[in-house]
């Protein structure tokens, strides 16, 4: 049975927590990273300090109220009509505390949150092959807004 009865707390980054921040960040890009050599570690060093650096972006640590159980990145635009788009850039539970509705209770709230600010829509991408991932946004009823296609520049 899930424990749905802890819904996670968001704190924003600052300058107190931000290396609890740079290490679930570490834990996160190494995860996603299947094949971690010197060059990819030091690849993931230059993203950390760059999403860290980037104000465009709102940084929270995920908690339980006593640990620090994962992180969520956001930043927020506005469409060609000025409407206001949030796009979830990560999402990120540690392995020991996933699959106990975690996420799920974070999404919720946050797009309860964003409805009452007048927020249009809630974006996603999600690498195609992530079947774990499109699993889960599809319980909030996602629709195919459109394609990527990526333009190798190297």
């Amino acid at each position: 049975m899930k424990n749905l009865s802890k819904i996670p707390l968001l704190k924003n980054v600052n300058v107190k927590n931000v290396n609890i921040f740079k290490k679930l960040l570490t834990d996160y890009l190494t995860e996603i990273n299947t094949k971690l050599s010197f060059k990819n570690k030091k690849k993931i060093l230059s993203s950390i300090n760059n999403i860290v650096l980037n104000k465009d972006k709102k940084k929270y640590i995920l908690t339980d109220n006593q640990r620090a159980i994962g992180i969520l990145i956001l930043n927020f635009s506005k469409n060609i009509f000025s409407q206001k788009v949030c796009y979830v850039n990560d999402i990120f539970i540690l392995k020991k505390f996933r699959r106990n509705g975690f996420a799920k209770s974070i999404i919720r709230a946050l797009i309860l949150k964003l409805k009452k600010k007048n927020n249009l829509e809630l974006r996603i991408e999600i690498i195609h092959n992530n079947f774990a991932a499109i699993n889960f946004w599809k319980q909030f009823r996602i629709k195919r807004k459109s394609t990527n296609y990526i333009i190798s520049l190297k």
